[in-house]
């Protein structure tokens, strides 16, 4: 894997660079199945899927930006096609920086929408080669939030539903109340 801000371009020359690219990024703190279904989901309209885990300052995260690299990658280990890189910054520079042009985001209920526009709008003024693609959350994980996985694991409730099996274990463990 690539560290934090290194591009995922180097080395990669010639036709290469011709793949469809589009990046999914978030905090995932932590990954829940309502994440990954989107980035199965989203191989669909891709050859390449780089899911960037962002270090969000404006948002209070509970697990470090490595952990939580490692815990996407153990994830998404057997998913062909997808690479997930760690990014300190705003997501439409790394965007321009790997040369992505469309972004995914999912779509939970209506409340996303109004937010989720307004974030696109935003990232298209930073960099207007930037597009983003919407889908809609699966019905069996429209329920599931990050929030709600670290809520539900302080009570100590087991998340074998909401959180992918292989590192189900250690986000209860990690976000279980002290």
């Amino acid at each position: 894997m690539k560290k934090t801000n290194d591009s995922l371009f180097d080395g990669v020359t010639g036709s290469d660079r011709g793949l469809r690219r589009i990046a999914y990024a978030g905090t995932f703190d932590p990954m829940t199945k309502g994440h990954l279904d989107l980035i199965e989901r989203g191989l669909k309209l891709c050859d390449e899927l780089i899911v960037v885990v962002i270090d969000n300052q404006s948002k209070k995260v509970h697990v470090p930006l490595a952990d939580r690299i490692r815990m996407v990658e153990l994830t998404v280990q057997d998913l062909q096609g997808v690479k997930v890189s760690g990014w300190q910054g705003l997501f439409s520079d790394f965007c321009r920086r790997e040369h992505i042009e469309i972004c995914l985001r999912g779509l939970r209920t209506s409340f996303d929408l109004e937010s989720e526009k307004q974030l696109a709008r935003l990232n298209r003024e930073l960099y207007p080669d930037l597009e983003t693609v919407f889908l809609t959350t699966s019905a069996a994980y429209d329920s599931i939030s990050s929030s709600a996985v670290r809520e539900l694991a302080a009570y100590g409730v087991k998340l074998d539903p909401y959180v992918p099996a292989a590192i189900c274990s250690e986000v209860e463990r990690r976000y279980a109340a002290d």
